[in-house]
């Protein structure tokens, strides 16, 4: 008898709670609760948009961000832009050092983009557009190296065909 009294005895009890449990669960408090203990994980954050050079978005570009510790060794994000070009990469606090730097990297095929040694600061926030250029053929590239030379070579026989 004892155990059947102590068990009608909880289920008011129980019964009070699922009826508190309800309304909390769909007003998103428990949502709420569950998105502050996620936050405190991914508390630093470096987002922007990657656009052309024309300025439309660069959708489906890899973003890549790095972080270089200061003691050494590095730890690197991905993440891929959306349909407008925008991307969010969230760090965990023990990957974010103030006092270290970051590099992020944008490609998509023969596209690239790079803004190098940010200074990973203690606001843990930080919001960076890249742009892809037009690629221009530059005397450091294998292309730049033979259009150079292919200019180079065709002033020098034209020199020499005028003086001769």
């Amino acid at each position: 008898m004892i155990s059947t009294t102590s068990k009608r005895s909880c289920l008011p009890l129980k019964i009070l709670l699922v009826a508190l449990m309800i309304p909390l669960a769909t007003s998103g408090v428990l949502l709420l609760i569950s998105s502050e203990a996620s936050a405190a994980n991914y508390s630093y954050i470096i987002e922007g948009y990657v656009r052309y050079s024309d300025g439309n978005p660069a959708a489906g570009a890899q973003v890549t961000v790095t972080m270089k510790y200061s003691g050494g060794g590095s730890h690197s994000h991905i993440t891929t832009t959306t349909s407008g070009g925008y991307y969010l990469i969230t760090f965990h606090k023990e990957d974010w050092n103030p006092g270290d730097y970051y590099d992020i990297v944008a490609t998509k095929g023969s596209d690239y983009a790079d803004d190098l040694n940010n200074l990973a600061d203690s606001s843990g926030y930080a919001y960076i557009d890249l742009q892809f250029t037009n690629p221009i053929a530059e005397f450091g590239s294998i292309v730049g190296f033979f259009v150079a030379g292919t200019i180079v070579a065709g002033v020098v026989m034209v020199t020499l065909r005028r003086k001769a």
